[in-house]
């Protein structure tokens, strides 16, 4: 709101569905950073209430991603059913060492991220209007009922709720993993 200073908030990864409140009118404005990136500790100083714009550009400039994350999300988003043994082989790397340095750079574990690629690409080929028993499948769910199960983790909603609500959609299936 004009001639109220921001009050800018920075959380890790947060799995828990959270209610946020404000005043009325008040602007709410998010970034998405990938996961286990670094944020520069100047960098509210860089951000401005009255140019969103400009706050995106300088958030997504200034933050950057280790490359062990990246090369970890690499693979895992082309190899989501090797599970976690499979991915650290891929790296070179103990499964180990892998959920090590996954938890210290990301906060979460391998199988997480896992999890995660693997339901945005089932719901990913739901949407374009793959059947759910075979976008489960295809995406390496055992069932349907699984594939359900997770949406119902990640998102607390069965993936036919997730894909009637196109903001939904757009919102989880949004570049940034």
């Amino acid at each position: 709101m004009p001639g109220v200073a921001p009050f800018w908030k920075l959380s890790t990864l947060d799995p828990q569905r959270r209610v946020l409140t404000g005043a009325a009118g008040a602007a709410l404005i998010g970034h998405r950073l990938a996961p286990g990136a670094q944020v520069p500790d100047d960098l509210f100083h860089q951000l401005k209430a009255d140019d969103p714009e400009a706050g995106q550009a300088a958030v997504a400039a200034l933050c950057h991603v280790p490359a062990p994350v990246e090369d970890l999300l690499v693979e895992a988003r082309q190899y989501p059913a090797v599970g976690v043994t499979g991915l650290a082989r891929r790296l070179g790397v103990s499964p180990r060492s892998l959920q090590r340095m996954a938890r210290h750079l990301t906060g979460q574990p391998p199988l997480f991220w896992l999890r995660l690629i693997r339901l945005r690409q089932a719901l990913s080929l739901a949407r374009q209007g793959i059947p759910l028993v075979e976008a489960a499948v295809d995406a390496g769910f055992a069932d349907q009922a699984h594939f359900t199960r997770e949406a119902r983790q990640f998102h607390a909603a069965t993936p036919a709720r997730l894909l009637a609500d196109a903001r939904a959609m757009d919102a989880i299936l949004a570049p940034g993993l």
